[in-house]
């Protein structure tokens, strides 16, 4: 049985788990949001995504966190959605759907250390922009709509904002000891010296560039464009790597 958590959330032993079934994301649908709807399996690195076609016609996605996520975590995506979309009602990005106590997100434990956070948003619409034919004006549009994000975030706090992230390029250092892996001695060497130039050149500037939380994933997986106009952007999915970095490092 499921059973909403309140208050404090036991910490995971392990990123790793059990994928929720689609008749599983139906249930929760209809218990937690009252909303009756068919689910199919979305893909995802750990989390369990689906999405839901509603009875009225709606796309919806609901996410389930893997237990091995920082709450925090998931509690900065969450909020900072809502802000963004406070900040610009215009912004492609996707809305949350509250449940029917009106949470953002709520907790589900599924046994001892699995506790699961929750949510649910609208779906976007679109071509993934890998998929299309890239273009200058493609480019510059993504650009533009990158600019536009950073100014929705603008001004976002969250106590979670400083959190580690292998994906912040401040980090890029940590990356070092993984390329003892590597087989190929001129590979590894280059990325080393490349690695050392930006320690060398980049992170005793980190104090001077302009810092705030940024979306950190904006590829060609996250940017989704109008199928019949690939010039034209229609969304910007996934803000799970979100984190607070100089926003020059968003752009690269």
């Amino acid at each position: 049985m499921l059973m909403a958590m309140q208050g404090s959330i036991a910490p995971a032993l392990t990123a790793k788990s059990e994928l929720l079934s689609a008749q599983e994301a139906v249930e929760i649908a209809k218990r937690h949001y009252g909303i009756a709807a068919e689910a199919h399996r979305l893909p995802g690195e750990k989390d369990s995504n689906f999405g839901l076609s509603v009875s009225d016609g709606r796309e919806l996605l609901l996410k389930v966190v893997n237990p091995g996520e920082d709450p925090a975590v998931t509690n900065m995506h969450t909020l900072a959605l809502a802000y963004v979309a406070s900040r610009d009602p215009g912004m492609p990005i996707q809305r949350i759907v509250p449940d029917l106590e009106g949470r953002l997100e709520f907790q589900l434990e599924y046994g001892p250390d699995d506790v699961r956070t929750v949510r649910m948003v609208t779906f976007t619409q679109g071509a993934l922009q890998r998929k299309t034919t890239q273009s200058p004006r493609q480019r510059r549009n993504a650009g533009a709509m990158l600019a536009r994000l950073q100014d929705g975030l603008l001004g976002f706090k969250h106590p979670a904002e400083a959190h580690f992230s292998t994906w912040d390029m401040k980090n890029a250092l940590h990356l070092k000891p993984m390329l003892a892996e590597l087989t190929n001695a001129d590979d590894r060497a280059e990325l080393i010296s490349w690695l050392d130039r930006f320690g060398e050149e980049v992170l005793p500037h980190l104090a001077s560039m302009r810092s705030q939380v940024v979306h950190n994933d904006l590829n060609s997986d996250n940017i989704i464009v109008d199928p019949y106009d690939t010039d034209r952007i229609v969304g910007i999915i996934d803000f799970g790597d979100m984190v607070k970095t100089p926003v020059l490092f968003d752009v690269a």
